[in-house]
């Protein structure tokens, strides 16, 4: 009886640590993700490059080299910001000495734009419009061209598929830009921008994400789209 009053408190005891455990590792959920989507990124490198070929050994080594760097804190939330920046910036900066100069920035976007698509600030169909345009959408709601000479057929359709695709942010934004034509105009035509508020702050008032503003340039002024980029880039994943 002793003995099996023994085994029983034992048994209850893993149970409850197990449940403990179970419970500490979920907090860590959102690092593991990050570290995920980090290594898809990188692994995808090799197809703008064959050369940038990064090992799954390789990544999981730096990823526990970072966390290992990273600042301690007995604040869940502080540990995780840590860890977090850690790993990111400690990735980032590996992977880049084995890049060219021109890749670089490509690489930054697109670690950027996979934390956002994750997160779901962008969605699959706009990440889809600004990679490889319009593709089959149906043409026949599109509101008329309200300036011909201005804006090419092409780039009226790349809007009114922005509106399509991001019709939970900005349904109006034909409409906006009809109205409001010689704003827009000058929006477009101004040196840049991309740092510029949108006519009228419609940013703000449709709330959109800076995303938005790569698929209105690539649709109205691609020439300025790369220092968006970078713009971008720079929100968010920061300075460094």
């Amino acid at each position: 009886k002793e003995t099996s009053t023994a085994v029983n408190q034992r048994v209850k005891a893993a149970e409850e640590a197990a449940v403990e455990i179970d419970a500490a590792c979920k907090q860590y959920t959102e690092v593991a993700t990050r570290g995920s989507i980090l290594y898809f990124v990188i692994a995808d490198l090799a197809n703008i490059n064959p050369m940038y070929q990064f090992s799954l050994f390789y990544f999981v080594r730096l990823f526990k080299t970072c966390m290992d760097k990273a600042a301690k804190s007995d604040d869940i939330d502080i540990r995780m910001t840590n860890l977090g920046n850690q790993i990111l910036n400690g990735i980032f900066q590996n992977v880049c000495r084995g890049l060219f100069e021109d890749n670089k920035l490509t690489c930054s976007f697109l670690i950027a734009t996979a934390l956002q698509r994750h997160a779901g600030e962008i969605s699959p169909t706009e990440w889809s419009l600004l990679l490889r345009g319009v593709g089959l959408l149906d043409m026949s709601g599109r509101p008329a061209n309200p300036d011909s000479d201005f804006f090419t057929e092409k780039m009226w359709d790349f809007v009114y598929a922005i509106q399509m695709y991001s019709a939970d942010r900005c349904p109006d934004l034909c409409q906006e830009i009809a109205e409001n034509l010689e704003d827009w105009k000058d929006w477009v035509q101004h040196e840049m921008p991309h740092l510029q508020p949108m006519p009228n702050n419609y940013e703000e008032r449709s709330q959109l994400h800076y995303f938005h503003y790569l698929l209105l340039l690539k649709g109205l002024a691609q020439e300025k789209l790369l220092v968006a980029i970078q713009e971008h880039t720079r929100r968010c994943l920061g300075e460094d």
